[in-house]
């Protein structure tokens, strides 16, 4: 059994441009658990085929990408120095994707980011290539839902988010 509970991640709803949206929330005490528990070949595995399962739904809806909504509201800083495992691991699923998946993203949405967030998105920045970067939205949470409203109707926002 997992040991986060309230954890959202599936597809809900379509952005204004009417590419699905994927909701994720990153949630440190789950990231600690995965990598402590499971080998980051099987989650890299298990990333690249839930990836390859939504690129089925794109093509379905009739489309070729998803706009990504994460909530980053748990993480700061400091648990990416005092995790290095995972910093590493986040670095390794961002060089599969812009290899495997490279136009897989419509627009990715970062909300509920902490001032360290913001920080350390300046630091990310630097691994990610300038035509991501710019697709790449970032909300404290004072001002998620606005940011939010921007991509979407109010309707297709999960209640818990």
């Amino acid at each position: 059994e997992l040991p986060v509970r309230g954890v959202y991640t599936g597809y809900q709803g379509v952005c204004k441009e009417g590419y699905p949206i994927l909701w994720d929330r990153f949630l440190t005490k789950g990231i600690t658990w995965y990598l402590s528990c499971l080998d980051t070949t099987e989650l890299m595995k298990w990333h690249i085929y839930t990836t390859e399962r939504g690129r089925e739904l794109y093509r379905h809806l009739g489309t070729d990408r998803a706009t990504i909504v994460i909530d980053c509201g748990d993480l700061d800083c400091k648990f990416f120095w005092s995790h290095l495992s995972a910093t590493s691991f986040i670095r390794e699923l961002v060089a599969v994707d812009q290899a495997r998946f490279p136009e897989h993203m419509y627009k990715v949405l970062l909300i509920n980011c902490s001032w360290g967030f913001n920080f350390l998105w300046r630091w990310l920045k630097m691994f990610l290539k300038d035509s991501v970067v710019k697709d790449v939205h970032v909300f404290t949470a004072a001002n998620s839902l606005q940011g939010l409203a921007q991509f979407m109707d109010a309707s297709v926002i999960p209640r818990d988010f």
